[in-house]
């Protein structure tokens, strides 16, 4: 290793202690999920897993599968989104959540959910 390569590991190592002791010393957690089986934990117990959409019919084009998997909307404001809790129970569940200020406004199991027939600009719960 060479002067400038232990120099740059050395401040690389020095910046995320101190990241880490900024973190500790705050507490901060961005945000929690109500979980229909475990109640509330941290949301880094969980996996985002998009935002909750219909899926293609019958005899779906090429063009439509494509667009159902890798276009997703980006949301500012509310929707509704699959989340997965990976920590704990392995439930798949929906979240609605405003995606502004992360706050949690609804969690449901899947099979009491309504998914949204289309999404045109926005994701909208079915109540």
């Amino acid at each position: 290793m060479t002067l400038p390569d232990i120099l740059h590991f050395a401040l690389v190592t020095l910046h995320f202690a101190l990241l880490s002791q900024t973190f500790q010393k705050t507490n901060q957690m961005s945000f929690q999920i109500d979980c229909p089986n475990c109640g509330c934990r941290p949301v880094w117990e969980y996996h985002y897993s998009g935002p909750s959409r219909k899926r293609p019919e019958g005899a779906a084009t090429e063009r439509q599968w494509a667009e159902y998997l890798y276009n997703r909307p980006n949301i500012a404001g509310e929707q509704t989104e699959w989340w997965y809790h990976r920590s704990a129970c392995k439930l798949w569940f929906l979240v609605r959540r405003d995606t502004r200020t992360n706050l949690v406004l609804e969690t449901r199991r899947f099979d009491e959910a309504v998914v949204p027939e289309k999404s045109e600009g926005a994701v909208q719960s079915a109540e």
